[in-house]
């Protein structure tokens, strides 16, 4: 299953939290599936991250969860996500919804980005701090 299919689109996997908060100061939110598995090789972790390059030597990169916070840069460093990731993974709010959100930007010929999982099913976890 992907979880981000067109350019300059921003999926959010949202939580609701119930309440409406009046500001939110922090937040970190982990997203992990119910994909398991008992081996570390790459096949093992339920998420994969190609790194948008669409030529034999493409990279993947393979994680169990995904993490995103408010106060993260849209990644765009090597870590955790890979070289220049063109992914963008954000926790952001609107309302009583607090959401896990993933945006790619293509650079130059990034017509393979995507973000896949194996799951079948999403879950979101995470610690907020709010005024």
């Amino acid at each position: 299953m992907s979880l981000n299919n067109a350019k300059d689109t921003t999926y959010n996997y949202s939580i609701d939290l119930g309440f409406t908060p009046s500001e939110v100061v922090a937040c970190e939110l982990k997203m992990s599936g119910n994909y398991y598995s008992s081996s570390e090789t790459q096949d093992g972790h339920g998420f994969v991250v190609s790194n948008g390059a669409v030529t034999s030597s493409s990279t993947y990169y393979y994680f169990h969860t995904l993490t995103a916070g408010l106060k993260f840069p849209w990644v765009d460093d090597p870590i955790p996500y890979g070289i220049d990731s063109r992914y963008e993974f954000k926790c952001t709010y609107s309302g009583s919804k607090l959401n896990f959100s993933i945006k790619k930007r293509y650079y130059g010929s990034g017509k393979g980005l995507n973000i896949s999982t194996k799951a079948d099913k999403l879950y979101l976890s995470g610690t907020i701090v709010y005024k």
